[in-house]
C-alpha cells in the first residue's frame, strides 16, 4: 500500500515537471490529502471500535445487574412461600389438635 503510494507521487511529480513547472504542488496536495483521508479513516474506525467496546460493556454490566435482581428476587420469594408454608402447616396442626 505503501509503495503504491509513492509510486503515484513519484509518477505526479515527473508529470509536473514533464509539464515544464518543477514545482509539484498538485502532486504533493493529492500525497497529503491521501495520507489526511488515511488518518480520518483510522480515527472512524478507532472511534467505531472503541464505541463498540463501550456499548458491549454497558449490555454485559447490564444483564449482570438483571440477572442479580431476578437472583434476588427469586430467592426472597422462595423464602417467603417457605415462611408461608410454615405458617399454614402450624395453623393446620393447631386446629387438628
Amino acid at each position: 500500500m505503501l509503495c503504491c503510494g509513492l509510486l503515484f507521487y513519484a509518477a505526479g511529480s515527473l508529470r509536473a515537471e514533464e509539464e515544464g513547472g518543477a514545482d509539484s504542488s498538485a502532486a504533493v496536495e493529492a500525497h497529503h490529502h491521501k495520507h489526511e483521508l488515511r488518518e480520518h479513516r483510522r480515527k472512524v474506525r478507532r472511534e467505531a471500535r472503541e464505541h463498540r467496546r463501550a456499548v458491549r460493556r454497558e449490555a454485559r454490566e447490564h444483564r449482570r445487574k438483571v440477572r442479580r435482581e431476578v437472583r434476588e428476587h427469586r430467592r426472597a420469594m422462595r423464602r417467603e412461600a417457605r415462611e408461608h408454608r410454615r405458617k399454614v402447616r402450624r395453623a393446620a396442626g393447631h386446629r387438628h389438635d
